[in-house]
């Protein structure tokens, strides 16, 4: 499981595997040809000297390697817990495109063909990307089913943020944001964040959580997030027990599923 982001990350790099194969080729091919044409492949940190692969100015080298360790810094972090989002890598992805840029201009000069198959790689990549039909992550909100629950008078909500790293999260912080709407509108509640194991039916353990009058349950998941626990075990509280009703304020994919007993909602 904690490889398991590993993929993710180097989609959002390059756009897929594919693409990433077909990159570090085109970049193999080009150092394969200056070896063997036995040009010098030497790391310069200052221009103005000739016959070396790399003359570039020392800041763009420290920008491409602070980006590059910053990669690497998530990437070991996701290993040893299963926390990776890919808008992590937004702030580091300009210097480590600028290293590939500049990695294939210089390899470029020995071997000329690599600049134009990159770009044309790049360009299917881009073209299977806009054709492949993949839907759509959409944004979570749960501020309609927060206020459902706020007009059936609820004094306290259990709170299940469902993705495969929430079990790891702070509890404090998590019950913040289940009682984020409510706070906001002036509304006293208990939000309590509820974290449940990987493998087991959320459904259960959320009805034994949600006892005593005046409590909800609020169920938050996206069904295109790997690890999601409402995939393999889609909600059914009101299938358990009837004296429950559940109502999803969710769009496509995104889902705020809201529960009150009978006859509050």
């Amino acid at each position: 499981a904690r490889w398991q982001d590993l993929p993710d990350a180097l989609e959002f790099a390059a756009g897929g595997l594919s693409t990433i194969l077909l990159l570090v080729g085109c970049l193999a091919v080009g150092l394969l040809h200056a070896a063997f044409e036995k040009k010098n492949i030497r790391l310069a940190l200052s221009s103005g000297e000739e016959g070396r692969l790399w003359i570039v100015p020392a800041t763009a080298l420290a920008s491409v390697a602070i980006c590059v360790v910053a990669y690497e810094i998530c990437l070991a972090a996701s290993l040893a817990r299963p926390m990776l989002v890919v808008r992590y890598f937004t702030p580091a992805t300009p210097g480590v495109m600028l290293g590939v840029a500049l990695i294939t201009k210089k390899i470029g000069d020995l071997w000329r063909p690599l600049p134009a198959v990159m770009l044309g790689t790049l360009g299917v990549a881009v073209l299977m990307l806009l054709g492949s039909g993949e839907p759509k992550q959409q944004p979570i909100s749960f501020e309609r089913a927060s206020a459902a629950l706020m007009k059936a008078g609820v004094s306290r909500v259990e709170f299940f943020y469902d993705d495969r790293g929430a079990g790891g999260r702070d509890h404090d912080a998590f019950s913040k944001i289940g009682g984020f709407f409510f706070h906001r509108a002036g509304q006293p509640i208990l939000a309590d964040a509820v974290f449940i194991k990987q493998g087991v039916d959320p459904s259960p353990v959320l009805l034994a959580r949600a006892q005593g009058s005046g409590t909800a349950i609020l169920w938050v998941y996206d069904t295109t997030v790997d690890g999601t626990a409402a995939v393999r075990f889609p909600p059914r509280i009101s299938l358990i027990d009837p004296r429950w009703r559940c109502r999803d304020y969710g769009t496509l994919a995104a889902h705020a599923l809201a529960c009150v007993r009978a006859g509050a909602l």
